[in-house]
């Protein structure tokens, strides 16, 4: 018998499922071994690692500006739901334009580097809580959520 998930009968032939077997434990120890090296065993140093409520880390938790209607596509350029990506990334190859105030978008634009975290609005393949990195170097445009 082979000890683990599984348990077979033994064969001549299972030398394949018994490597295999092996394997997985052994790439399950290397990804251990890669994270503590990258963050250190936060098992065994949770005294290293301080934990503070989200809202002590945001620099302005704020709820998105939607303004009015453009339709001639030269307002504020906003982002929604849809621009951000699966993979923690912001899409702009697609973004709306609105008609907003102009002390709204001073208080609303977002700046390079910041993460952003979508808090509602979610549809039927994108839930919400979706999180994106404003990374804008080369764009000249100022964006608002």
């Amino acid at each position: 018998m082979i000890s683990g998930l599984y348990t077979f009968r033994k064969t001549k032939n299972n030398s394949v499922i018994v490597a295999y077997l092996e394997l997985i434990k052994q790439t399950d120890e290397l990804v251990k071994s890669q994270f503590i090296e990258m963050f250190g065993d936060t098992v065994s140093e949770k005294q290293n690692y301080k934990t503070v409520p989200l809202e002590k880390i945001f620099d302005k938790p704020q709820a998105g500006e939607w303004g009015t209607d453009d339709p001639k596509g030269v307002g504020t350029p906003v982002l929604r739901t849809t621009n951000f990506t699966d993979t923690g990334h912001i899409d702009y190859s697609d973004v709306a334009t609105r008609i907003i105030d102009e002390n709204k978008v001073a208080k609303k634009a977002i700046c390079d580097g910041d993460i952003l975290i979508e808090k509602s609005g979610g549809f039927s393949d994108k839930s919400v809580g979706l999180v994106g990195l404003n990374y804008m170097r080369e764009r000249q445009l100022e964006y608002i959520i």
